[in-house]
C-alpha cells in the first residue's frame, strides 16, 4: 500500500464477504453490524447493500441468491461480475477466522474515517478566523456554544485553583 492510500485491505474484505456466503450461522451478526463505508473497494460495498437486501428479505445469503439480487438490482457488474462472486466463496476455506477478518476491516474504516477527520481539522485550523468559528465539520471539537463552555471550565479551574491556596 503506497503511502498516499488511505487505509485498506481487499483480502480481508473479501475473505469477510466470502464467510458470509459460506457459513450461514454467522450472517445475522456479520450483516447486522456491517456498514457499507467500512468496506474500501466499491464492488465490496455493493455486494454487501445485496447482501443485506436479500437477508433483509429472510432468505439465504449464498452465490445464488446473491447473484440474483445483484443482476435484479443492475449492480452485478459493478459488483465484479459473477466470477468475482463466484471467487469470494471459493477463496474462503472456512469461515473460522471470521471474527479476525472484521476486525481487520473495522480497524482501517477507522482508520480512513479518522484521517478524514483529521484532514477536515488541519483545513480549518489553516483557515482564517472567521471562517474557523463558522466550522461545521464531521464532529465538532467543541458543542454548540464552545466559547462559553471554554470560559466556564476555565472560571471552574481558577475557582478551584483559588480554593487550594486558601485551604493552606
Amino acid at each position: 500500500m503506497a503511502n498516499n492510500q488511505m487505509p485498506h485491505n481487499l483480502d480481508a474484505e473479501a475473505a469477510l464477504l466470502g464467510c458470509i456466503l459460506i457459513d450461514g450461522t454467522i450472517q445475522s451478526e456479520l450483516l447486522e453490524s456491517l456498514k457499507e463505508d467500512e468496506f474500501y473497494q466499491e464492488s465490496h460495498r455493493a455486494i454487501l447493500i445485496a447482501m443485506k437486501e436479500v437477508y433483509g428479505e429472510r432468505k439465504p445469503v449464498d452465490v445464488v441468491t446473491l447473484t440474483d439480487r445483484l443482476e435484479r438490482d443492475g449492480t452485478l457488474e459493478q459488483a465484479g461480475g459473477l466470477l468475482h462472486i463466484t471467487e469470494l466463496a471459493e477463496i474462503t476455506p472456512s469461515a473460522a477466522n471470521y471474527k479476525q477478518y472484521f476486525e481487520i476491516v473495522r480497524r482501517d474504516a477507522v482508520n480512513r474515517s479518522l484521517i478524514r477527520a483529521a484532514k477536515d481539522i488541519i483545513e480549518n485550523c489553516m483557515k482564517g478566523p472567521e471562517e474557523r468559528d463558522a466550522w461545521d465539520g464531521p464532529f465538532p471539537l467543541f458543542p454548540a456554544g464552545r466559547h462559553t463552555s471554554l470560559r466556564r471550565y476555565r472560571g471552574t479551574a481558577r475557582r478551584r485553583s483559588m480554593r487550594r491556596r486558601f485551604r493552606r
